[in-house]
């Protein structure tokens, strides 16, 4: 029993070990590849803070300094958030895609499902009713002139933040100028 639980220790470190370097690989690689560089502060950013209605966790607060510096280097981030239901991954994420509108861009957020979508759409609406900052759903049920509408504010860039499934990389889907993508 204890030779098979040494064994057990082992194939999982191993496993874990694998993980690790193949993330190291793709962030090597993913470091020579130039990405677009963000402004420095964002006053969107402090203002969003500055309005919710809780206040940030250390956690939250150091990932998001983490994912700031990615975002204001030259190189192209790609960045796993991870952590439990309800522990604020969207919050960072909002705090991401303000930093990308603050420089000038829109964002998009990809999620697997409609109900996913419109809960996100709803909670980022919430966080932004202080702003004029245009958030648009757009999922595989829209059609006809709603769809037509939505695929209007995307082009021209009135949109600053797209929510919705797979129907965001459809090929009738034109951004304007797009600068973050969070898939959720």
């Amino acid at each position: 029993l204890n030779f098979l639980n040494k064994n057990r220790k082992r194939l999982a470190y191993d496993e874990l070990l694998a993980n690790q370097l193949a993330i190291s690989i793709i962030r090597n690689f993913n470091q020579k590849q130039k990405g677009i560089k963000l402004v420095n502060n964002s006053k969107f950013v402090n203002e969003l803070i500055n309005n919710l209605p809780f206040q940030l966790t250390k956690s939250q607060i150091k990932v998001w300094e983490e994912i700031k510096i990615d975002l204001i280097s030259s190189n192209q981030m790609v960045r796993l958030l991870q952590g439990d239901v309800g522990s604020g991954k969207t919050i960072v994420s909002l705090l991401a895609m303000m930093h990308a509108i603050d420089s000038g861009f829109q964002v998009a957020m990809m999620v697997p499902t409609s109900i996913l979508a419109q809960q996100h759409y709803n909670n980022i609406n919430n966080f932004l009713s202080y702003t004029d900052i245009k958030v648009v759903l757009l999922t595989g049920k829209d059609k006809g002139k709603s769809r037509i509408e939505k695929l209007n504010l995307i082009k021209s860039g009135k949109a600053k933040i797209v929510i919705g499934t797979h129907a965001l990389i459809q090929d009738d889907v034109e951004y304007n100028r797009i600068g973050l993508v969070v898939i959720d």
